[in-house]
């Protein structure tokens, strides 16, 4: 079963498969960002709530993964996305996803229960 998008040369469109049936996302191997936006509106079963790539949130992007993961993914591997993509977002909601930078996806704002978090900074001896 494939769950991604996927290029299909005989008929130069893109596809993806959910269960046993396939959906074209778009014609032409030129149109893959159109392909993966039209699958990011699939998974998130509401086409209409789904803004320009450009425009999307932090927020946005992750409620996006987690109702898929809540679709595709054990219960307990749920929790965890969401545990962790809550404090992402506490931190970074408000970002636009195409502003993002390594730094903010390392840098301090992973929950604290007991998870070691990356250094902010080289400590001193």
């Amino acid at each position: 079963m494939r769950e991604q998008p996927f290029f299909r040369s005989q008929n130069a469109s893109w596809y993806v498969q959910i269960g046993k049936k396939q959906i074209r996302l778009a014609k032409g191997r030129e149109n893959r960002a159109e392909a993966y936006r039209r699958f990011a509106e699939l998974i998130a079963g509401d086409i209409a709530r789904v803004a320009e790539p450009g425009l999307v949130t932090v927020a946005k992007a992750c409620d996006l993964f987690l109702v898929h993961a809540e679709k595709h993914t054990a219960p307990d591997t749920f929790k965890f996305y969401r545990y962790f993509l809550q404090s992402f977002c506490d931190a970074h909601g408000t970002r636009k996803v195409s502003s993002l930078k390594p730094i903010h996806v390392t840098n301090g704002w992973m929950p604290s229960r007991g998870i070691p978090r990356p250094a902010t900074a080289p400590q001193a001896a």
